[in-house]
């Protein structure tokens, strides 16, 4: 229902969006489906609906659209914060890619320490001829 100036009131039980409704904002119905259909995935995905309406998503969506919150460079908008995300994605990823390198070469850096420590504090015992003895070869393979 249409009150005073482009102002669209809705009760909360019942949703009376219409498509001549988003019409008026958006004269194209093919775009406005475009729109509301990505706009109702990207509010079942978490973003959050700019009315506060308890209703489904593609309602939310239409009415979002109705009442001007929302037009065609949602998608300019949307593509912009999807390509950041993934920069800040890429960026978190290559720092904890560094973190983990770092860690693993104190490790390797620990463990030779740990190693050159324990050869320095063994025995070494005389190594035993390679020539064998002619009475014990009779358990041995040829």
């Amino acid at each position: 229902m249409l009150i005073g100036t482009n102002i669209l009131i809705y009760s909360n039980g019942m949703a009376r969006v219409t498509i001549e409704d988003c019409l008026k904002r958006i004269d194209n119905a093919y775009d406005i489906c475009s729109l509301a259909s990505q706009r109702a995935k990207d509010i079942l995905d978490g973003s959050e609906p700019k009315i506060d309406y308890e209703g489904k998503p593609s309602v939310v969506a239409l009415k979002e659209i109705a009442e001007g919150l929302i037009d065609m460079t949602y998608f300019e908008t949307r593509r912009k914060q999807q390509i950041e995300d993934q920069l800040s994605d890429a960026i978190a990823e290559e720092e904890a890619i560094a973190d983990i390198a770092a860690e693993s070469q104190q490790i390797a850096k620990d463990d030779n320490s740990d190693v050159t420590d324990t050869n320095d504090n063994v025995e070494v015992a005389p190594e035993e001829s390679s020539e064998q003895s002619p009475e014990n070869t009779e358990d041995k393979p040829l």
